[in-house]
Order: structure tokens, then sequence, then C-alpha cells
């Protein structure tokens, strides 16, 4: 992403930007869970008070020189950065950074014959006023006292319905981390806890208490994960490391809770097929979360796994998937049921990963 990036920062540049509110449009731009797409950009530049100035032309007007142009590809869904041409060869970055290289045929294939310019739709001072708004709001102290409202301000506006309920409690506990300045890490780290205990209360059994002590220790680390992300926007403590400890711990959350209604069973009946089916169930499932958190990162790029984004969306609302299944059984008393209902589900969502996959490499290999 970072050769387009510069070149992104090279127009800007031409319009008479200084250096730190061009790191500023970049950061709004590629900090959005959207980007990289051209409506994306459409947006975020009009909120600057910005233009992309659309002209139609052909592979014979292009390249007249060295400098790089914006253009897009698919019914203007992508953007991509035109390089140069070649011994009939088109060379361009996608919208994720990466060198593509392809024949004048198969370029025109794709290509939109389009270029864009990137333009202020007000005056210079006007985008500048924007932008010294947003710079400051990045330079602002961090807020260690935020109001309830400040706080649910802060939270996402669309996001899976149990976080929406989750969010409804997890507003108390952020206002209580701000105050006693925790890191918004350790709050990450710390709803693996929950979750742990909630798989050794299955394990003790399906009575009645166990159930619902695993009802409320899954719900109290789905609230701590709200809090997280709430406590590091509002006191400016975000991290990769952060993402990265959130995405880890959604991946081992299933053999987590699935180990412990294994050995639940195992109380009840003394049988080697809730192993396997366990098992299977910890390999399949891990395998589906790991893909729906890298599918975050594929998001309306032009590549191959783009495809992959029809499969997820429906269950976006379901989302974390196993763990609302596992909630489900506990309060309906039919945990057993819900493993195997995640065994069966999680290997139909595997195998369509797998079957759309390699069609793809075939329609790819035929091209």
């Amino acid at each position: 992403m970072a050769g387009t990036r510069v070149i992104l920062a090279n127009y800007l540049r031409t319009i008479g930007l200084t250096p730190l509110e061009i790191k500023t449009v970049l950061l709004v731009l590629i900090e959005h869970p959207e980007y990289p797409n051209l409506p994306l950009l459409r947006s975020c530049f009009a909120d600057l008070g910005l233009n992309l100035l659309v002209t139609d032309v052909g592979l014979a007007d292009l390249f007249p020189g060295t400098t790089p142009v914006i253009s897009s590809v698919n019914a203007a869904q992508s953007y991509i950065i035109l390089l140069g041409a070649k011994n009939r060869q088109i060379y361009y970055l996608d919208a994720g950074g990466s060198l593509n290289t392809e024949t004048e045929e198969k370029f025109a294939e794709i290509w939109d014959k389009k270029v864009y310019l990137i333009t202020a739709s007000v005056s210079l001072e006007n985008v500048r006023s924007v932008l010294r708004g947003k710079v400051l709001a990045r330079q602002f102290a961090p807020n260690y006292h935020p109001t309830l409202q400040q706080i649910k301000n802060a939270g996402l506006g669309n996001e899976p319905y149990v976080y929406r309920f989750c969010r409804l409690f997890s507003i108390y506990l952020t206002y209580c981390f701000a105050r006693l300045r925790i890191h918004p890490n350790l709050i990450t780290g710390s709803w693996v806890i929950p979750i742990v205990c909630a798989g050794i209360s299955f394990s003790a059994g399906f009575s009645l208490l166990n159930r619902w002590l695993a009802v409320g220790l899954i719900l109290l680390g789905l609230t701590l994960d709200c809090s997280d992300g709430e406590t590091a926007r509002l006191t400016g403590k975000s991290s990769s490391l952060g993402g990265y400890l959130d995405g880890l711990i959604h991946w081992v959350s299933t053999p987590i809770l699935t180990i412990g209604i294994i050995f639940g069973e195992l109380h009840t009946h003394s049988t080697l097929s809730i192993i396997t089916e366990g098992m299977l169930c910890i390999t399949s499932g891990t395998t589906y979360n790991f893909v729906v958190q890298q599918s975050n990162t594929w998001k309306g790029q032009d590549n191959p796994y783009a495809q992959f984004d029809s499969l997820f969306n429906p269950l976006f609302y379901l989302y974390p998937l196993d763990i609302n299944i596992f909630l489900f059984g506990a309060i309906l008393n039919s945990i057993p049921i819900a493993l195997r209902i995640w065994l069966y589900l999680s290997l139909v969502l595997i195998t369509l990963l797998i079957t759309k996959f390699i069609w793809q490499e075939i329609k790819h290999a035929r091209k």
C-alpha cells in the first residue's frame, strides 16, 4: 500500500497542502475500515473538500509522460495507479499497493477508460481549515474522564447484534477503565479469562448453575471485548498489538469452549464420539474464524480473495458465530447439540471456501 500512498501524497502536494496536512488526509483514508476502494476515496475526499475530477480517455491517450495517473477498474469500484506502458504491457499499482502487469488486451477488459485528477471543490483555505480540525483532533490530549455519552459515541455504529447488547454494559466498564488509566491492551488480554472460566464451567457438567454461569462469563468476555476498543479510541492508545491480541483471542475462544464442552459431555456420556467431534470442531472452527479475521484485510480489494465477501456478509450480524451458537446451546440446555451444529456448519463453510477458491483459480487459469 506504500506505493499508492506515495503517489497520492504527490498529487496532494500539487494542490499546495503541507506534509502534515497530506499525512492527515492519508490517515483519514487508510484508517477507514472499508479502505481501499474508489467509492470510499471519493467519499473521504468529499468530506475534506476535495474532488476527483473524471476524464474519459483511451489507451492511446495514456502515458504521454512519466507521471502516474489515478484510474479505475471493475465498473469504478476499485482504483488503481497507472504507471506506464512498454512493449504492449500495462504496468499499474492496485489499491493495495501491489505492482501488476497486464497485456493491453487483458487490461482493456477490466479498465473503465477513465482517469481522475484530485482538485479542491472549495477554496484551499477551507480545505486547510477542515484539515486543521482533524490535525487538532489527533493531537488533542487523551480523554481520561469521558462522559457516558462520549463513550457511546466512541462505539462502532454498525456491528453484530451481540456486541450491540454488550455495549449497554461496556460503557460503564470503559468509564472506570479510562479514569484508572488502564491500558486497552491489558483489557484485551483480560477478556480471555472469562472465556477460560466459561470453558471450566462447561467442563463441570451442564447443570442449570453451570450453564448460566457460562452464559454470564461469555457475555462478560464479549463486554470486555467492546470496552477495550472504546478505551483505546478515547485515550488515544490504539495499536496494532491490540488488534493482533483481539484477533488471537477470538481465534482461541473456540477450542477453549469446545474442550470444556467435551469434558462436560464425558461426565455423563463416556464415549469417544464426542472427542472426535470436538477435535473436528476445533480444527474447522478455528480455521473458519481465522479466515473471517483475514477477510477484513481483503475487503474491497481487487484481488481473487475479495470473492469471499459474499460468503461472510450474510453472517456478519451473527458474528462471532461459534460463541453465539454455544450461548444458545447453554440457554436451551442443548450444549452437545450446539457443538454438533457448529461442527457441521463450520465444515460446510470451509467446504464453500475451498470450492469457491478452486473455482476462482480455474477461472484465472483459463484467462
